[in-house]
């Protein structure tokens, strides 16, 4: 009885641990921004996520690099420039941003 339990609540643990290393940002962040500014919102919470990511072995570091990468997050500041430039007179979409940079 006691392994077949441990299993259990091993295998749930997993599986639960698993699905958190994919995970996305909410669906809803960025929702009623402009296309860009969203798109921003939305890649700068990834951004944050991934970048606090704990390297545990180096297919994992290989994992982070590619997703970092994927994301252009290098480019966060450039392209946070250029939409708080464009969105000067938005005070919904410069909250946004720090919103998102607020997320880890």
């Amino acid at each position: 009885m006691f392994p077949r339990f441990f299993s259990l609540v091993m295998g749930s643990i997993f599986w639960a641990c698993a699905g958190w290393a994919g995970a996305q940002p909410d669906p809803s962040l960025g929702r009623g921004l402009p296309k860009d500014a969203a798109a921003f919102v939305k890649r700068t919470a990834e951004c944050n996520h991934w970048g606090s990511e704990e390297v545990t072995s180096a297919a994992r570091r290989q994992e982070i690099r590619k997703a970092l990468r994927r994301l252009r997050c290098h480019r966060l500041e450039v392209d946070e420039r250029a939409l708080r430039n464009r969105y000067q007179d938005a005070p919904t979409v410069l909250d946004a941003i720090e919103e998102a940079k607020a997320l880890s």
